[in-house]
């Protein structure tokens, strides 16, 4: 028996016996809605969390289901299905099925179903522009640029400017608990020999952490792929006496060797019967074996992770993201109304209401990925704690062992950190399974934003279109913006990308202005104003077309 059949019937033995209670949804992870739901409302849920069906709870009782098919054709704006505000407004507390829910089998003389073709709810529209023509390959500019905490020294963080002293705001990107890597990798199928995968910049690797990012290959670009991620650690982890770096640094710089690893199997494999049928590393499976080998090693921490790379054929940008990092898709569209099927129609863009500061821009949001969440200011986090991982407190019996002997006092130090180890030290993390993954179509021009919380907190999108448009302006001062493409090249990026993490700082240590941290805050009665001082990493990335390609 060859590989092939070899490998047919293993999938085949797979596929009989594992069971459906292997790999359904677990009734805690389902979300549902309520009879008295709007559409629009349920439509937001499921396009925020890409599902196409909703249980519908009425009490203890599951009514019935609304699947995607009747509540085709949505229109939603940005702010309705991105962000941390809209994920914690739609989905937490309806997460997870009672105990006690059953099937109601009776049927309402009143209700009606909801048809999309007729009679039933018209969504507002944008006006799909069609194209016949091929857009061609693409391919992406890259800048990065980080910088930590304003008031972070080698000890820790300091709560505010007084504790911090009169001393210039940290710059030493070492102290960031944030971590991120913009790579180019050649394509072995292409290749007589790989290019070896070029260097990037973390928040582990200097002490400023802000080289060019993107160093050039020898290769034209239509044979290389391109992979962006940032990764945010949990601070609190300080407490326990845990370096809230490591984390976050190992899980990051494990993604790149599972770049690094994927590409040498397709280097390997190049001459095979196989090699078409090998596509570049997806970033969920980036996530997945990046977060296996972390765990294996047993580093201590947690962290929020997100990763896209570019899809050459499709001309689509895959990412999987886990916590409250995230993606903005900015496409310059004239006309309000342009656009693609699917995309947001931003008329009311503004999402904290404090008016439009950019004046008229052609800048639109094309895309803009959740934020999940599972309470406020708490983040979903890949993570791992060894020490509790078989959930025996060591502590347990100690009095016993002790037999009432008096303790000195670090004995007695280091048994209060224990204690307070085992009573509030995280335990609970999110897997890769439940990331938040999606492929998105680009266009060349499209302006590409990954970053960490520290500018979604401080910064809503009418501020991310104010430092683009101006940027653009500089940069690219013809009728047509960035979409001249007689310019191509790095150089313009990391201005950006350092322009968006100086103007996330400089909002965050305003205290005459409520940032979107703030705003949050007050809306789930949490009293807090001003910015929200935090370590900030950006990538940025401008969507070109790919000179080599034909």
């Amino acid at each position: 028996m060859n590989a092939a059949q070899g490998s047919h019937s293993n999938l085949h033995d797979l596929l009989h016996h594992t069971k459906i209670t292997d790999v359904m949804t677990k009734r805690e992870k389902l979300v549902y809605c309520s009879p008295n739901d709007s559409v629009k409302h349920c439509r937001e849920i499921m396009f925020q969390l890409k599902i196409r069906n909703l249980p519908v709870l009425d009490g203890n009782n599951i009514r019935g289901i609304v699947t995607m098919k009747v509540l085709a054709d949505a229109y939603f704006n940005a702010a309705d299905v991105g962000g941390k505000k809209s994920y914690m407004s739609n989905v937490i507390g309806r997460k997870g099925i009672p105990d006690t829910a059953k099937v109601s089998m009776t049927n309402s003389s009143n209700s009606s179903g909801i048809n999309g073709s007729s009679g039933g709810v018209m969504g507002e529209y944008i006006n799909i522009s069609s194209s016949t023509t091929n857009p061609g390959l693409l391919d992406l500019e890259v800048g990065a640029y980080a910088l930590p905490h304003p008031f972070k020294h080698p000890q820790g963080v300091a709560i505010d400017r007084r504790g911090y002293g009169a001393f210039d705001l940290a710059m030493d990107v070492s102290l960031s608990e944030d971590a991120h890597f913009a790579v180019r990798v050649t394509d072995p199928l292409f290749l007589a020999c790989p290019t070896p995968l070029s260097n990037s910049s973390s928040s582990a690797s200097s002490s400023t952490g802000n080289e060019d990012v993107f160093l050039p290959v020898a290769v034209p670009k239509r044979e290389s792929q391109v992979y962006l991620c940032v990764a945010d650690g949990v601070g609190s982890w300080r407490q326990f006496g845990v370096d809230p770096r490591e984390y976050p640094v190992t899980l990051v710089d494990n993604a790149r060797r599972v770049i690094e690893a994927d590409f040498s199997h397709r280097a390997l494999m190049g001459n095979s019967p196989f090699d078409r049928d090998l596509d570049p590393i997806h970033p969920l499976d980036v996530m997945m074996d990046a977060w296996n080998v972390t765990t294996s090693e047993g580093i201590m921490g947690s962290s929020t992770f997100c990763i896209a790379t570019l899809d050459k054929k499709l001309n689509q940008l895959h990412y999987s993201n886990v916590g409250d990092c995230g993606l903005i898709v900015l496409r310059r569209m004239e006309d309000a109304a342009e656009g693609t099927a699917g995309y947001y129609n931003n008329n009311n863009l503004n999402t904290s209401n404090r008016g439009a500061r950019h004046g008229r821009t052609p800048w639109k949001v094309a895309y803009l990925s959740q934020q999940q969440m599972k309470s406020f200011n708490l983040p979903y986090q890949l993570g791992n704690n060894p020490r509790v991982k078989n959930q025996t407190n060591p502590l347990a019996n100690k009095a016993a062992v002790d037999s009432g002997k008096p303790l000195s006092p670090e004995e007695a130090r280091k048994r209060k950190e224990e204690e307070e180890f085992w009573m509030y030290a995280p335990r609970v993390f999110e897997t890769p399974s439940d990331a938040d993954t999606a492929s998105i179509p680009i266009m060349a021009g499209d302006i590409l934003v990954l970053s960490t919380d520290g500018l979604f907190d401080n910064m809503d999108l009418d501020d991310v279109i104010t430092v683009v448009s101006q940027w653009e302006a500089k940069h690219f001062p013809g009728a047509n913006g960035v979409l001249d493409s007689s310019y191509q090249g790095h150089g313009a990026m990391q201005p950006l990308a350092q322009a968006m993490v100086e103007a996330a700082r400089n909002f965050s240590l305003d205290s005459s202005r409520d940032g979107p941290f703030a705003l949050l805050a007050k809306e789930n009665d949490i009293l807090w104003s001003g910015g929200m001082p935090d370590d900030t990493t950006v990538i940025v990335a401008r969507v070109v077309k790919d000179t080599g390609s034909s």
